[in-house]
């Protein structure tokens, strides 16, 4: 369940794993490398609802040039 903050909504890495198909150590490791922009506030990361709809975004896009390559062979 998003956890409110300010104006925001953010997720935490458990609520990101029942929206996302990857595992919880997927997500930690993309949010550490940057892959999936989010926050470690004190133990715990959060991942705001831009961020999630961009890194979403992103992936679709890249999926779509994917197919358009491989339609090309």
């Amino acid at each position: 369940m998003p956890v409110r903050m300010l104006t925001e909504k953010f997720y935490m890495v458990e609520d990101l794993v029942d929206i996302l198909p990857l595992s919880k150590q997927t997500i930690q490791v993309y949010i550490r490398t940057g892959i999936l922009p989010g926050r470690r506030i004190g133990k715990f990361y959060y991942v705001s609802q831009a961020s999630l709809k961009e890194f979403l975004k992103g992936r679709d896009e890249r999926k779509i040039e994917e197919d358009k390559r491989k339609k090309r062979i």
